[in-house]
């Protein structure tokens, strides 16, 4: 299974493989065979190939998994595990081992859950109604606040103002505040 997305709104973000990695985690890159794989299974779906010249940027990542006796990263649990550990008289201990950063809001209340099985319990879930630092508009609603950011601060290009959005939401007026001018963002690196 590999996903296409947009990214960055000029390219395709093309992923991912699953490959056992042993060596050190800072020194991981994607392989030869896995920019095959992923072009490969990619044009499979796509009107026009997507061959490897058209690769402009790759990145790689280890993905730690859970024990769970598989002999192949492919095979193995993408769940995460939750084990508690108390004992001795000692504070409990929980460890999370697996998951992934999508499933963070079942995790926590996961964990909480544990937390309440040590404690008792506290409250109701509430983490499925909230929302993350910033996004407290629809999804519907991008556009238009990139286009209220840029009426505030007109010294932003649309590019910027786009990424200030999507990375912060209504928190890039927070960022913003007091700025007047380019320079009063500090020094562009980009």
């Amino acid at each position: 299974i590999i996903f296409i997305i947009p990214y960055e709104g000029e390219f395709s973000l093309i992923g991912t493989t699953d490959q056992d990695y042993a060596g050190d985690p800072g020194n991981v890159e994607i392989t030869a065979e896995e920019i095959g794989y992923l072009c490969e299974a990619a044009s499979e779906y796509l009107k026009n190939p997507v061959r490897e010249s058209d690769v402009v940027w790759t990145y790689s990542g280890v993905r730690p998994l859970y024990d769970d006796g598989a002999s192949a990263a492919q095979e193995a649990t993408r769940d995460y595990v939750l084990r508690i550990d108390i004992g001795d008289g000692r504070a409990p201990l929980i460890n999370i081992f697996g998951g992934k950063i999508t499933t963070y809001r079942k995790l926590s209340e996961a964990v909480l859950n544990k937390i309440e099985e040590a404690i008792g319990k506290r409250s109701e879930p509430w983490t499925a109604k909230s929302h993350l630092p910033g996004g407290n508009f629809p999804v519907t609603q991008f556009e238009a606040r990139v286009e209220k950011l840029q009426a505030e601060f007109p010294f932003l290009s649309t590019d910027h103002a786009c990424r200030l959005v999507r990375s912060y939401g209504t928190e890039a007026w927070a960022i913003l505040q007091g700025a007047s001018v380019p320079d009063d963002l500090g020094t562009d690196f980009g």
